[in-house]
């Protein structure tokens, strides 16, 4: 690693200390491996692009989001604010969905409808749901008027049974809550966004909420509902800590010396 990082030798001091270093982390891990790890539940929901057919109200493919990285989103009148986002490239816009992105509240969809923005929900289980939100069309950075723009289309899609509805949107907030709602073990439930054709001014907010309904015949009047809330639950992807040999390049990468070698 020496050689690799400085183009030198260690010193035997320096391997000494290395040595060190990687024996008590060791240490660590070997009795972090012996203690009971409470286990993270696995997110319901997912995060990508795909096509919409509009014909048969069903989605043709979804491609989830690989990079989960800063967004700077600019408000109108604010010098802006930097959002976790999941999106297709560590900058945008990607080579193909565009500025597809979504954050914890909202996001802006592809260039097309091959390229709706999709916020994917998984059923657990067979049960009864009601999904709650609002779908609002976002202005643009710096006081974009929204005469530029022909808005956007929102869609909650089943995998089942396809399009359960769908809002168009420009310049305005409407409610998008359905109820009464059966989803079988497995199911999909897509909140889909599209350009409308028009890739102008395209920024949303939408951050649905979806509730168990309890049949109160024949459930427990201790049991709560679950819940599932787009933005309470949105999280970054889950990363394997570096063992303690990655620990160690890591440290030697961050050292004065690695900087200045020419």
């Amino acid at each position: 690693m020496y050689r690799k990082v400085f183009s030198r030798d260690p010193t035997p001091g320096e391997v000494q200390l290395g040595l060190e270093f990687l024996s008590e982390n060791q240490r660590i891990v070997s009795t972090e491996a012996t203690e009971p790890q409470e286990a993270t539940p696995a997110s319901a929901w997912q995060y990508g692009f795909g096509a919409l057919n509009p014909t048969t109200g069903y989605i043709e493919n979804f491609v989830a989001f690989d990079y989960f990285a800063p967004l700077l989103q600019v408000a109108v009148g604010a010098s802006g604010a930097v959002l976790p986002a999941w999106k297709h490239a560590s900058l945008l816009p990607a080579n193909d969905p565009g500025n597809a992105h979504l954050t914890a509240k909202g996001g802006a969809p592809g260039d097309d409808l091959e390229h709706a923005v999709i916020r994917r929900w998984v059923s657990p289980s067979k049960r009864k749901i009601s999904i709650d939100g609002t779908l609002s069309h976002q202005m643009g950075p710096h006081g974009v008027r929204f005469d530029s723009s022909n808005g956007i289309r929102g869609w909650i899609v089943s995998s089942r049974v396809g399009t359960l509805a769908n809002w168009t949107v420009r310049g305005l907030t409407v409610g998008t809550s359905l109820s009464g709602l059966s989803v079988e073990k497995g199911e999909i439930i897509d909140f889909v966004v599209d350009s409308h054709d028009d890739d102008e001014s395209d920024g949303f907010r939408w951050a649905p909420v979806i509730e168990e309904v309890l049949e109160s015949e024949t459930t427990s009047p201790d049991k709560k509902p679950r819940r599932w809330s787009a933005e309470d639950d949105f999280q970054s992807p889950k990363v394997n800590p570096l063992d303690f040999w990655e620990q160690y390049a890591q440290v030697l990468l961050e050292t004065n010396e690695f900087i200045f070698v020419d």
